[in-house]
């Protein structure tokens, strides 16, 4: 079980856009905490860009500063991704241009959290997305770092739109990457486009473990025994996934946390966000409690390669988990509220 001790707005009060979503959080290293997401006129917009706000520890929880924003282009921005290899500067991916099946992954690198390197490319003539997609990279038990990656292909006229989820690595800090091949899966017993935005932890085996948004109702994970190279067979958990954002964490104790909406239907209701704890590494998951939850149950997501159409009502989403170091049993989570700001809450495990 666990209770919310704190909660903050990361976004601003009269903010210059209509919607926002799909924050991703960092410890700056001086007990602030860094919060990124994107927004724009709506989700695929290209007025969508990179936004970043830092939050200062009060005794109920961050005061945030005014955002700065991280891109100038004009073009639709997605799917911020904060991560720090060890020993490193903190990294801020993101996704750039539209259709989601053609995006391409760019970054920055600061060392404090205040000074960014200029834009580049995460690998050069990248279209599809590579790097993390929606959660943050971990450290393997070989010191690689690891980012939890996916590509989305789209529908064509006699062929469906197939998700495959993958890893991508690297051995010197997150310069230079290479892609493990998909993590298996058989689309022709597989229930929707397949299997997206996984989330990654190393367990106390050693072993990687993903669990994955999907288009089948249940959350799906695989593992890898040498560093996210190869992966076994993708096999269902009993954790519901309504086909939107998951976040998981590890725990001293080896066990592990996830957030995640409770519905178990595609495209389904986002109105509750929950987190749940797994004591046998993700194969099943046991409900803690309500992070928050809405009565309105929101007007439908329409998925496609443009984006997610939504008002934005009724949704709590894409949540990020993050350890809190000033309080060992704490975890810090983020998430898209109502697609009108981004809430940061402390919970007390």
């Amino acid at each position: 079980m666990f209770r919310v001790v704190s909660t903050s707005v990361a976004s601003p009060a009269n903010a210059p856009w209509k919607q926002c979503h799909a924050s991703s959080l960092i410890e700056a290293g001086d007990g602030d905490l860094l919060c990124a997401w994107f927004a724009g006129e709506a989700e695929g917009a290209i007025d969508n860009a990179i936004w970043l706000s830092r939050g200062t520890r009060q005794e109920t929880g961050w005061s945030f500063a005014e955002p700065e924003r991280m891109t100038d282009q004009v073009e639709a921005h997605w799917n911020p991704v904060l991560g720090r290899p060890a020993g490193g500067p903190i990294t801020l991916f993101y996704k750039v241009g539209r259709p989601i099946s053609r995006w391409q992954t760019w970054v920055r690198r600061s060392t404090d959290g205040y000074h960014w390197s200029v834009p580049e490319e995460l690998v050069t003539g990248d279209v599809g997305g590579r790097g993390p997609v929606k959660n943050p990279p971990v450290t393997a038990a070989d010191g690689s770092w690891v980012a939890p990656a996916s590509v989305e292909t789209a529908a064509e006229p006699g062929r469906p739109a197939v998700w495959e989820s993958f890893a991508d690595l690297s051995t010197d800090g997150g310069v230079t990457w290479e892609a493990s091949p998909p993590m298996p899966v058989d689309h022709a017993c597989f229930e929707g486009a397949g299997m997206i935005q996984p989330t990654m932890w190393v367990g106390a085996d050693g072993v990687l473990y993903a669990l994955t948004r999907t288009t089948a109702g249940f959350a799906w994970r695989s593992r890898s025994v040498d560093g996210g190279r190869s992966w076994s067979a993708a096999e269902p958990t009993n954790l519901p996934n309504n086909n939107s954002g998951l976040c998981a964490l590890a725990r001293p104790d080896g066990t592990v946390v996830c957030a995640h909406n409770t519905s178990g239907i595609s495209w389904g209701p986002r109105n509750e966000l929950v987190l749940s704890g797994s004591a046998d590494n993700g194969r099943t998951w046991e409900r803690l409690g309500d992070i928050e939850r809405l009565l309105e149950s929101g007007h439908g997501f329409g998925g496609q390669d443009a984006g997610v159409v939504t008002t934005g009502r009724g949704e709590l989403s894409y949540p990020t988990l993050i350890d809190d170091s000033a309080h060992p049993g704490r975890i810090i989570v983020s998430y898209t509220h109502e697609r009108t700001k981004i809430v940061v809450a402390a919970l007390k495990l």
